[in-house]
């Protein structure tokens, strides 16, 4: 099967996998991600916060989550990484609905990694995965040019993995995509 870039599946529906063996054990760890990357940064790890407001999620998202057209998401973009150099860029998009009794920890979370509480004890959110696809992302995708607009542009495809959780009967969506450092030690 080949990879057709921007086009999500599921890994048994993937085809080619990510030939760098760094890279392909973060693509797809299981459990906390930001936990791996405070390992592979010998313990300290940077995260910026590009992005938190209320906007209009694009149109792909919009279907993912189930949401009317025209209607706002929190959308929290932020890189990890290694210092100065970042691993990874992640886009959290969560409905007003999610928001509701302990999730309105999302609100306040600022610079902290959304792994503490989708995956830290104690205080963690009650939430289960529902689903993760993955996708080889090349400079025509939305969030490849959000990216470059954001870190700079990326002249290569990118990796990426999308998680849909759900908390209460609401989902919401995490996408990461790992950057070209994620694959060197």
């Amino acid at each position: 099967m080949q990879l057709l870039n921007n086009h999500w599946r599921a890994r048994r529906q993937l085809g080619p996998e990510p030939y760098d063996p760094d890279l392909r054990s973060l693509l797809f760890a299981s459990g906390s991600l930001t936990r791996r990357l405070r390992r592979r940064c010998g313990g300290t790890l940077e995260l910026k916060l590009l992005n938190q407001q209320w906007q209009h999620p694009w149109r792909s998202e919009q279907l993912l989550l189930d949401l009317t057209a025209g209607r706002y998401a929190l959308v929290r973009e932020v890189s990890i990484g290694c210092g100065t150099q970042p691993l990874l860029y992640a886009r959290t998009l969560l409905p007003p609905r999610a928001l509701r009794g302990a999730a309105r920890r999302f609100l306040t979370i600022g610079r902290r990694p959304l792994g503490a509480l989708l995956f830290g004890a104690p205080g963690r959110l009650p939430i289960r995965q529902l689903r993760r696809d993955y996708a080889c992302l090349d400079g025509n995708s939305p969030i490849q040019q959000r990216i470059s607009e954001l870190l700079g542009a990326m002249q290569q495809s990118l990796w990426a993995r999308r998680t849909i959780y759900e908390t209460g009967s609401v989902r919401f969506a995490i996408i990461e995509v790992f950057l070209p450092a994620a694959g060197q030690r």
